[in-house]
């Protein structure tokens, strides 16, 4: 049972409080006594009385009044007055305000008042089977009263007779939510127009209608959509507005202002002829409720698109862009999430959005970000980016398998170094950047692929190598041997299949320049494993040449191998005077000399360095002695292993053998 308390107001010695069901206060009595008297300028005509609500602070109670003329009563102008102290928490459960409207009771005489001494009982089931609204048609006089309480109308709404619009206003009382209803201030009097200028209350009407009295200044089809919407709230179910408005109006910080707004978010919704859309809605509602605390709950939503989900886009632009949080709250994982849902449709604002964000320190814009990104596919990542150049660098930064794609090959040489630079270094991208990039980049390009993808880029450019020996692979090689450290290693070079891939590397690395020499014999061994062999005699001898100079200076592992594959045919060439004279401008200079009268002898020269290789890396004696099969060649290789300290074990494994 919901209580609700009452009093009554009349004629007896003037117009006094005659009864009451609750304890009232002095000061409390004569405020309600004031109102409830006849109001100034009313007139009945035909009507059988009028209504008049207000808030009551002092008690914590809405007083709903109910006037009826009393011509009984000796003195002229007396009235009856019931008024309904309600708790404000009934505006939370009562749908139907029009209900109330039922309890108003006209006293018949002074000596009948026990009634208004009691306390009105509501069952609470009564309040459950009247969950239906007072349904009202629409028209101008309903439009009148939203735009005088709502809009830009100001004064008195004229009627035609005493007691019009009454439906209309306790139907337009019961949209309203919970707060706005509790201090709605109304009278339903059809005073004259003095009177009605007079009047404290936020709706007035006017009887008779004056020469100066406004007419409704909107008709039908000049209603705007917020009107809309509100009128046609009142007249059929389903009440969606209602339902709107009681969600969103709990929390706004101003009651009557915040109608429109609201109401106009709400015809956004529906998308209604003339509705604000996208960027000028969302700076509309952030001028609506300009405070942080106001309308929380109805930002919430925005941001989170729950509420008008088709302009979230637009409310986390505004809100990463303008706003930065001084008037919409941040969104919540679950809203964030809800961007997906833009994607391809809206791709280009959502690109645009995460341009901005990725240059934003804020949790809102990483997840902004995060969000765009996930989403951008790699089959067309570039076409769909071509026009946010931060994007793109941050996909690459966090995907750099994205450059292994066709589209590199229409990017400029600055935005493609960029893009390499930007990348994790020797991240397996490289090797297909040198794939594609092979018969395309200029020297500039293939240092930096080559410089940060070291291990897959230049793995690659040797696969390559393997395959054929093209003008652009040499331009690869000229840039890759700019940096020895890139090639020379056991690890990069055993992936060499042909010798003349060798060749290539030897001739532009300058053959035994310091860093070829400080590398020693370890990377050419690791090729030689592999390595078949496709030079010229020519070329081959050159390149023979070359490594055992290498050998006798400065050794190192892998030495043995060297002076075992090309020891007999280099000094077989040089006893038939046909080694080139590449070859000899390799070989001579690292010999011993011998002094004038045998250094000509290049043969013994070689014979007494591979001796001397030998003896100080202190290689196998056998290995030593299999260097030639020609008897010739193996006596004079003894000799010149005796000629050395400690080279009679090598003179004697090749008699002994």
């Amino acid at each position: 049972m919901l209580k609700i308390d009452n009093c009554l107001f009349g004629y007896e010695d003037g117009h006094r409080l005659l009864a009451s069901s609750l304890k009232l206060d002095g000061e409390s009595a004569s405020q309600l006594t004031l109102l409830s008297d006849l109001a100034p300028g009313a007139r009945f005509g035909s009507s059988s009385g009028y209504w008049t609500g207000f808030p009551f602070p002092k008690l914590d109670r809405y007083a709903l009044m109910r006037t009826w003329p009393a011509p009984e009563m000796p003195r002229p102008g007396c009235v009856w007055t019931h008024a309904l102290l309600i708790e404000t928490s009934l505006f939370e459960d009562l749908a139907d305000l029009s209900l109330l409207r039922e309890l108003a009771r006209r006293p018949q005489r002074l000596d009948g008042l026990a009634f208004y001494e009691q306390s009105i009982y509501l069952p609470a089931d009564t309040l459950a089977e009247r969950r239906d609204y007072l349904s009202v048609p629409a028209g101008r006089a309903v439009l009148a009263i939203f735009n005088n309480l709502y809009g830009s109308d100001e004064g008195a709404i004229p009627i035609e007779r005493p007691g019009d619009l009454e439906d209309e206003v306790f139907a337009i009382w019961s949209q309203q939510w919970p707060r706005l209803r509790r201090n709605f201030r109304f009278q339903t009097a059809a005073a004259d127009e003095v009177g009605a200028a007079r009047s404290p209350f936020d709706l007035r009407l006017q009887w008779p209608p004056s020469v100066s009295a406004a007419p409704p200044s909107l008709y039908q089809e000049e209603v705007p959509p917020w009107l809309s919407v509100a009128v046609s709230d009142l007249s059929s179910p389903p009440h969606e507005l209602r339902r709107f408005l009681w969600q969103f109006g709990k929390d706004v910080k101003k009651q009557r202002g915040s109608f429109r707004p609201l109401c106009e978010i709400f015809a956004a919704s529906l998308k209604l002829s003339g509705y604000q859309s996208g960027p000028d809605l969302v700076r509309s509602i952030s001028s609506w409720f300009a405070a942080k605390d106001d309308a929380p709950t109805l930002k919430q939503s925005l941001v989170d698109g729950e509420v008008l989900p088709r302009c979230q886009l637009d409310v986390l632009t505004f809100l990463l862009t303008q706003d930065h949080g001084r008037a919409f709250p941040l969104p919540s994982t679950g809203g964030i999430s809800r961007l997906a849902n833009f994607w391809p449709e809206e791709a280009d604002k959502m690109l645009d959005l995460a341009e901005y964000a990725i240059s934003e320190d804020s949790d809102l814009a990483l997840s902004i970000t995060g969000i765009v990104l996930g989403l951008i596919p790699a089959s067309n990542f570039w076409a769909v980016t071509k026009n946010f150049p931060k994007v793109q660098q941050r996909m690459i930064q966090g995907r750099p398998d994205l450059l292994d794609s066709d589209e590199i090959l229409d990017l400029d040489f600055v935005s493609l170094t960029n893009f390499i630079e930007i990348s994790p270094v020797d991240h397996p991208v490289g090797a297909g950047l040198v794939k594609r990039l092979l018969h395309r980049a200029n020297a500039e390009v293939a240092e930096k692929v080559l410089q940060h993808f070291p291990t897959f880029a230049v793995n690659e450019l040797i696969s390559e190598a393997n395959q054929s020996d093209s003008r652009a692979l040499r331009r690869w090689f000229e840039v890759l041997t700019r940096r020895p450290s890139l090639v020379l290693s056991a690890q990069v070079m055993e992936g060499i299949e042909r010798t003349s891939t060798l060749y290539l590397l030897g001739d532009d690395l300058g053959w035994l320049s310091p860093a070829v020499v400080q590398a020693g014999t370890e990377p050419w061994v690791a090729a030689l494993t592999n390595a078949k062999n496709d030079l010229s005699r020519d070329d081959g001898d050159i390149l023979g040449s070359f490594l055992i100079s290498l050998a006798i200076q400065p050794g190192g592992r892998g030495v043995q191998q060297i002076f075992e594959k090309y020891f007999d045919r280099i000094h077989d060439r040089i006893l038939q005077s046909y080694l080139p004279w590449k070859a000899n401008d390799l070989l001579l200079p690292r010999l011993p000399n011998v002094g004038w009268r045998r250094n000509w002898d290049t043969g013994f020269r070689l014979r007494l360095a591979t001796a001397y290789a030998y003896i100080q890396n202190q290689l196998d004696p056998l290995s030593f002695a299999s260097l030639t099969s020609d008897g010739k060649t193996r006596h004079l290789l003894a000799e010149a292993a005796r000629e050395l300290d400690g080279g009679w074990r090598y003179a004697n494994s090749i008699e002994l053998l």
